[in-house]
């Protein structure tokens, strides 16, 4: 049976939207200094499918290229809605002293064939979104996961 009838898709992917959390971002202490640590990231992240598009040294920080998932939730602006996705790596020192290593997704949900995705920027009909689908927590866990056990 295929859906066709718009308020029966508006239902389900309204189902889709209720069944999000608010995001864990992954956290770990890494045993190098910043300066040392974000190369072995950016490396790590290739190595995950995550190319880098940009990186601040001096704070610690590096961005990857958003990309969309195809992850359908709700909609804006009346049309089916996509997640798009970059993750943000932030390598700073903690309380104890020792430096953590934070991973956190950035997500928006953007009309489908309602937005450009150009460098560093995410443009058109989209609105950004604080919680995550539990498949997208999952995948956040996994690449904390390997990002821990690749560089300490």
């Amino acid at each position: 049976m295929k859906l066709r009838n718009p308020l029966i898709l508006s239902l389900a992917f309204g189902a889709l939207a209720a069944c999000t959390a608010p995001q864990k971002p992954y956290q770990f202490p890494v045993s190098s200094s910043t300066q040392e640590a974000l190369p072995k990231i950016r490396v790590a992240l290739a190595q995950q499918g995550h190319e880098t598009q940009s990186m601040d040294p001096e704070a610690g920080i590096i961005y990857t290229r958003w990309v969309d998932t195809g992850f359908l939730m709700g909609s804006v602006q009346g049309q089916t809605a996509t997640v798009v996705r970059r993750y943000t790596v932030i390598v700073a020192p903690s309380p104890d002293g020792l430096q953590k290593l934070t991973l956190r997704a950035d997500t928006k949900k953007c009309a489908q064939d309602g937005f450009e995705i150009g460098g560093e920027m995410v443009t058109g009909a989209c609105e950004g979104m604080n919680e995550l689908a539990p498949a997208h927590q999952k995948e956040l866990d996994a690449l904390g996961q390997q990002l821990q056990s690749q560089i300490n």
